[in-house]
């Protein structure tokens, strides 16, 4: 065996190993079990789950640089056009238009990957959808669709007497922000009512959810840094049956 074939079976056995940790960590075991489990300390075991969620999200959302052929990727760091922003401007104020060798397959690809397009949206524009939790929701800005950068902003709407599902976000830190209605909402081990200009912030892996009241609607802006995706979000129960 060379020192190549040894170091290929060490990735892969820690491979292996993150991802039955993954798949403990689904199944609801904590991270003090975990740790127990595979002989690993508790912030060991928090990293290695925090660093394959990570990776997850880069697949999901890779740098519009990679996406790009070589040949147009080599054209615009000829160019000093090396970050995102700098394509962007360079796109928005007409300059890459007269950069030679950058014709109209090159435009495409740009306009294609990167977030060449105003950022702002318009409300009536946005459809909504039912989230993993439970909840109908109107993205407002995310990465996926308006292309901006760091984090998420959506709408989301309870029907009076419903509430979402308990549920924890590994990696995604969350903001609430009540704009009518009221309800009551579990928040770890605190329970606790909230109403019009609350806000509650819901760090990474704590166990949440919101409850509109009988009386009418909850509605809620939800803030998600980095932004909200459904791999990222853990049901904790089971749903209701009729």
């Amino acid at each position: 065996m060379t020192a190549l074939d040894s170091i290929a079976r060490a990735r892969s056995t820690r491979r292996k190993r993150d991802l039955e940790m993954v798949a403990a960590w689904a199944a609801g075991q904590s991270h003090a079990e975990i740790a127990r489990a595979f002989q690993l300390s508790t912030e060991n075991v928090k990293d290695r789950l925090e660093r394959h969620f990570r990776a997850k999200q880069r697949e999901a959302s890779s740098d519009p640089f990679d996406k790009i052929s070589p040949r147009l990727r080599t054209r615009l760091l000829r160019e000093g056009l090396t970050t995102v922003d700098e394509v962007v401007g360079g796109y928005r104020s007409k300059a890459l238009f007269q950069i030679r060798g950058i014709g109209r397959k090159s435009i495409q690809e740009i306009e294609m990957w990167f977030p060449v397009n105003r950022l702002y949206q318009h409300y009536a524009a946005v459809c909504p959808y039912i989230t993993k939790d439970g909840s109908e929701v109107r993205e407002l800005m995310h990465p996926a669709v308006q292309g901006n950068r760091n984090q998420s902003l959506a709408e989301a709407t309870l029907p009076a007497g419903t509430r979402t599902m308990l549920h924890r976000h590994l990696v995604t830190e969350e903001i609430y922000h009540i704009t009518a209605g009221e309800g009551q909402m579990i928040l770890g081990a605190d329970l606790f009512k909230v109403g019009v200009g609350d806000t509650i912030c819901i760090a990474q892996g704590t166990a949440h959810c919101i409850e509109a009241s009988t009386t009418g609607a909850l509605v809620l802006l939800c803030c998600c840094s980095p932004a909200y995706s459904h791999a990222d979000t853990e049901i904790l129960e089971t749903a209701e049956e009729d």
